[in-house]
């Protein structure tokens, strides 16, 4: 039952030894739907920023890209969310851009849809900015994905755990031996 109870810990153990990554995207600027300067999205999450305003209004939002080191890369992605319910209210985004002085941050895409991309852990800057066209406002979607480096196994947790398993085969063998010359 020792046996048993030690296989599991060693288990339980190597599992939680996978690194945890922290990606985030900060925002820089104020929204008119709530998501404020500060606020962030995690991987793997969206967040909808929307401006009010008549067309012919500019906007310009600075971001901020944090990647941890338990991360090997990020791919952010931008597109403009045309909204149309008239007479009650239409949203959209003409030329809209990303721009960065950040190296290591590419940035793809042209219209109304962008994408960035950085491969290394660091701390990128950048900015999205474009003119509302839609009669009541602008809007466009964040994303955010992130690629987390496969964690090897060790050596020598293969060694352990082939140990444990020889153990557990002479115990039995010796249950066995025992069982017979009773």
């Amino acid at each position: 039952m020792k046996l048993k109870t030690l296989v599991a810990a060693s288990v339980l153990a190597l599992a939680s030894a996978g690194a945890q990554a922290a990606t985030t995207l900060t925002f820089g600027g104020t929204s008119d739907n709530g998501f404020n300067l500060g606020d962030t999205i995690s991987a793997g999450g969206a967040q909808l920023i929307l401006h009010n305003g008549s067309s012919g209004t500019s906007f310009s939002d600075d971001w901020s890209l944090l990647i941890d080191g338990g991360s090997t890369g990020a791919v952010g992605s931008f597109s403009d969310v045309e909204l149309d319910f008239k007479p009650f209210f239409s949203t959209n985004i003409t030329n809209m851009s990303i721009t960065t002085s950040s190296a290591g941050l590419a940035i793809n895409g042209s219209g109304d849809a962008w994408s960035i991309q950085a491969f290394s852990p660091g701390t990128y800057s950048f900015n999205v900015a474009g003119t509302i066209s839609g009669g009541t406002g602008g809007s466009y979607n964040v994303g955010l994905t992130e690629t987390v480096a496969p964690v090897p196994i060790p050596p020598a947790a293969l060694l352990f755990g082939s140990a444990l398993i020889g153990l557990a085969g002479l115990k039995r063998k010796k249950a066995a031996k025992e069982l017979v010359e009773a």
